[in-house]
């Protein structure tokens, strides 16, 4: 199964945002699981039975609550509240690798 890491930016430290992380993922994917934290900072993986924007929109409520967000998909694409403007989706962007295409065989 694919997945997509959601990675959270908190307005307060973790302990304070307890009802929100709470509210964001009771509307989470089943599935859906913490994956790490930090002081004000927490990430998530999440199963990717969708486009990112397709899968940000039952969470737009939820997430608004936070100073930011990144959605990651598994090749690379990002989505962010900033959007383009987000240094992150940039950096990412940037060092994506275009998939190999195979080599035209000869003909006999």
């Amino acid at each position: 199964m694919k997945a997509v890491t959601l990675i959270v930016e908190l307005k307060r430290d973790l302990q304070f945002c307890q009802d929100e992380i709470a509210f964001l993922m009771s509307k989470m994917p089943a599935y859906s699981e913490k994956v790490m934290h930090g002081a004000r900072m927490i990430g998530f993986l999440m199963p990717a039975h969708n486009i990112l924007p397709a899968m940000r929109a039952p969470l737009h409520n939820a997430l608004s609550v936070f100073e930011n967000y990144w959605f990651i998909g598994v090749s690379g694409e990002v989505l962010a509240k900033n959007g383009s403007f987000d240094p992150l989706a940039s950096a990412i962007k940037q060092y994506t690798v275009p998939p190999i295409r195979g080599r035209e065989r000869a003909k006999p």
